[in-house]
């Protein structure tokens, strides 16, 4: 199984606010590992106390997966 992860509901790998590092350090799309990206989140939610990040099935909409 495929998952993502979604910030405020969209894909995160496109959300233009997270500095690029955050967004390139680790590929936020299309993972098979849910563990390393529900690490990965717990990571950002540290650093971004506003916004909601989840981890979901399913491929990146930004990349047509």
């Amino acid at each position: 199984m495929i998952w993502h992860l979604l910030v405020d509901g969209a894909p995160a790998c496109a959300a233009d606010w997270l500095p690029a590092e955050e967004r390139l350090e680790f590929p936020l799309c299309g993972s098979r590992d849910r563990q390393r990206l529900e690490d990965w989140a717990a990571f950002l939610r540290a650093r971004h106390a506003g916004q909601s990040f989840e981890v979901r099935p399913g491929g990146c909409d930004v990349r047509g997966e």
